[in-house]
């Protein structure tokens, strides 16, 4: 058992967080889809610095809404300006997070009626376009600046990115290797024309399940060699939290590709009395929750160690992040990057 000792709110503190969510979640997922927060991390601003906006009643309620949160605060003038206050500033640029819970929507409204057999409609959905994009954001904050640090000097000259969402870890690398060619494989159709459009051809995409190896590596167009392989937050969605699942997964990745490198970055099913000493500063409780309702199979962090002892791969840097400290592990990570090589021989 976890000896982890869970954080200290007061149960109204408690509860205003709950409330605070219901309604921030979605209203910061919606400006940041939009362009709006953008404008607001420039500097100061007033309600008509927006061209997007068509309804002034509405966002001028909105931006009252954040100056009462201590997101954004008066900067004077007429008409009235603001700026984003040091909170705000990190909240906005981190909207993706908001976005991604805000794409279950769909299972979150109709959770209690498919509980006690009251909702027989058709399963619920995510949003893949909201989805997509808070993704690509929260990722490319958090993450993808260790990656692409890692292959900075890689020698490598494709990179084929499995779950390539709208293209974004696939744009930073290519500003820092304009060198390299650059592949997509998603599943989502959405996802491909972000991409499509993203690039303009540059970035050829294969609409195909990334568990699938044999079926989107024949679909690819020829390349270069040296090879590495990305999989960003997608291994969990065909595991059904089995290890075997994984294990034959990176066979079948070794087998068509054996002199590929890969770049993994995964999240970590972590215990709930565990997340119950972080909740106030960490949002798992809810990413592995949706992960959960849609059937994704998150491995534990034994069950990663297991899947990393039994595959053709040697791990070169392995990068933590967000650990919590548990009472059998000392700390387990929220979420990690790997840099796998193939064994030798």
């Amino acid at each position: 058992m976890s000896d982890a000792t869970p954080a200290k709110l007061t149960p109204r503190e408690e509860l205003v967080a709950l409330l605070r969510g219901h309604a921030a979640c979605p209203i910061l997922s919606g400006l940041g889809e939009h362009g709006l927060l953008d404008r607001m991390l420039e500097g100061p601003f007033a309600a008509t610095d927006f061209p997007a906006v068509a309804e002034a009643r509405l966002f001028e309620a909105v931006l009252a809404y954040f100056v009462s949160l201590g997101l954004l605060r008066p900067a004077g003038g007429a008409p009235p300006r603001y700026e984003a206050t040091r909170v705000g500033r990190t909240v906005f640029t981190r909207y993706g997070s908001c976005a991604l819970i805000h794409s279950y929507r769909d299972y979150f409204s109709r959770l209690a009626g498919r509980i006690v057999g009251a909702d027989d409609g058709a399963p619920p959905t995510v949003d893949r376009r909201v989805n997509v994009l808070g993704s690509g954001q929260l990722h490319a904050r958090k993450f993808f600046p260790d990656a692409y640090r890692l292959l900075a000097g890689h020698p490598f000259r494709r990179l084929i990115d499995v779950g390539c969402g709208n293209g974004e870890f696939l744009a930073g690398l290519l500003e820092i290797r304009p060198d390299i060619e650059a592949v997509g494989v998603d599943v989502s159709e959405v996802a491909a024309a972000e991409v499509q459009a993203r690039f303009g051809g540059r970035v050829p995409v294969v609409v195909a399940d990334g568990a699938g190896v044999a079926a989107w590596a024949d679909a690819l167009p020829p390349g270069p060699e040296p090879l590495v392989v990305s999989l960003w937050y997608v291994v969990h969605e065909f595991t059904a939290g089995e290890v075997d699942r994984a294990v034959r997964f990176f066979l079948d990745l070794h087998a068509r590709f054996p002199a590929a490198d890969v770049i993994l970055g995964e999240i970590v099913n972590l215990p709930p009395a565990v997340m119950a000493a972080g909740h106030v500063e960490s949002i798992m409780p809810e990413f592995l929750l949706f992960h959960a309702l849609s059937g994704q199979g998150v491995l534990t962090w034994e069950q990663h160690r297991q899947v990393l002892h039994q595959i053709p791969y040697r791990l070169l840097v392995e990068i933590p992040f967000d650990p919590l400290p548990d009472g059998e592990a000392g700390s387990v990570p929220s979420s990690t990057i790997w840099h796998l090589s193939p064994h030798a021989g």
